[in-house]
């Protein structure tokens, strides 16, 4: 996908899991940037484990190349691979921690 593909948008429903798997992309919330992610970075994690919806909106900065697993295929995932698990669980606590007042 090129660049400036919306990969998700803040407040919107949680269907996907998200890995950038090249390319690049822009984390933003109310329109303020708050991380750049890189080849190999993932997003998502946080409304799919929370249930809620979309903490921020990811747009590509260049052309990309990302895998998507949706959600019920993200929760297998999860629970069948302890190390993704934990791997998940850690980047939701740095990230958590990275945003909080």
């Amino acid at each position: 996908m090129g660049a400036g593909a919306e990969l998700t948008r803040e407040g919107s429903l949680a269907r996907e899991f998200v890995v950038l798997a090249r390319g690049a992309a822009k984390v933003t919330r109310n329109g303020r940037v708050l991380n750049r992610l890189g080849g190999g970075d993932f997003l998502g994690e946080i409304a799919l484990l929370s249930g809620g919806t979309r903490t921020a909106t990811v747009t590509t900065t260049e052309p990309s190349v990302v895998l998507v697993l949706t959600d019920r295929a993200f929760k297998r995932v999860a629970t069948r691979i302890p190390s993704v698990n934990a791997r998940l669980l850690e980047a939701l606590a740095e990230r958590l921690q990275r945003t909080a007042l």
